[in-house]
């Protein structure tokens, strides 16, 4: 059985992202990925299903994105209150915990709700976003045709889940990072990390970054 690692590099960053351009949605499920500006959703919740997900999982999944991208949009960081009121490295996962699957008090929502509105962000008009599982099963059901028992997921959706998965990975390591900075417990200017997948076929033993494999699709067991 292969196995898989993680490289990863910090240097300076000066470089900022630039919003992704908005496209004609269909139904809420599309609509919200284009109002909050999130990329490749329908690739990603197509693959989620195929790979059997149920659709209360998939429609979390959304909508934690949705926060995620809400917290970039209001440059949420470690400095401001809302980290103060949740648990963990994964804030948007927090967030999400307490506004929705939480059976912790209403205190605690009530309080997080205030810190996300002092940090900028339409509380009601993020909540209203969020998808159900039954307007995720309407989605792939009526909008994209999927059948999960139809046939396996394309390489290019596997593809797009792995370079997702990266970019996830990367993200919550700035975002630790940011904070070492932030507080003084790493002494040293802005950084940016750059992770890099490294792959291993347990059987022959070649090693891949997975940009490499992901091009070539194949080892030396091919030629065996």
């Amino acid at each position: 059985m292969g196995h898989i690692e993680f490289d990863m590099d910090a240097r300076s960053n000066d470089s900022s992202k630039a919003p992704s351009e908005t496209e004609t949605a269909c139904c809420k499920v599309e609509r919200t990925a284009t109002a909050f500006d999130i990329e490749d959703v329908g690739t990603e919740l197509v693959d989620r299903r195929r790979h059997q997900d149920s659709y209360r999982a998939i429609a979390e999944h959304l909508n934690v994105r949705v926060i995620e991208a809400e917290l970039d949009r209001a440059d949420v960081t470690s400095g401001r209150s809302v980290h103060a009121a949740l648990v963990g490295e994964d804030v948007a996962e927090a967030v999400y915990r307490v506004l929705r699957t939480d059976s912790g008090s209403d205190i605690r929502r009530a309080e997080l709700r205030a810190r996300l509105s002092e940090a900028g962000i339409d509380v009601d008009r993020l909540e209203s976003a969020f998808v159900s599982h039954v307007t995720i099963r309407s989605h792939l059901q009526n909008c994209v045709s999927v059948d999960p028992d139809r046939s396996p997921p394309s390489f290019e959706q596997t593809v797009n889940t792995t370079q997702w998965a990266q970019t996830r990975a990367s993200n919550v390591v700035q975002s630790a990072l940011d904070r070492a900075v932030k507080t003084g417990q790493l002494q040293t200017g802005d950084l940016e990390a750059e992770l890099f997948v490294r792959v291993t076929c347990g059987d022959c033993g070649d090693t891949f970054y997975l940009t490499e494999l992901l091009e070539s699709r194949s080892c030396s067991c091919s030629e065996a």
